[in-house]
């Protein structure tokens, strides 16, 4: 496992040892600067981990390749869309389900 996911992994398993709790985590783009294997690696990781957690994540369409989809989807519940409206006051969603 790369430098990058060992202190991604270690910080969200000391949040939920610290707190005592199983509270949900939010992840905004963790995929970010990794390569497509890497990123294929954490998404098989993040899913052992977070077996009984919820987990929120934010990914850019990069870091949702499909390499990373095949291995998400299989334990995503809802899957949305965010864009910016066209007025630039707000956030479009869309269900992707």
């Amino acid at each position: 496992m790369a430098s990058v996911e060992r202190q991604l992994l270690s910080l969200k398993l000391a949040l939920h040892q610290a707190s005592g709790f199983n509270t949900p985590i939010v992840m905004d783009a963790p995929l970010a600067r990794m390569s497509d294997e890497m990123r294929e690696n954490l998404a098989k990781i993040l899913l052992e981990i977070n077996k009984d957690r919820q987990m929120i994540l934010l990914l850019t369409t990069t870091e949702y390749s499909p390499e990373v989809r095949k291995h998400l989807d299989r334990s995503c519940s809802n899957k949305f869309t965010l864009k910016s409206s066209a007025n630039g006051y707000g956030t479009d969603v869309e269900d992707l389900e």
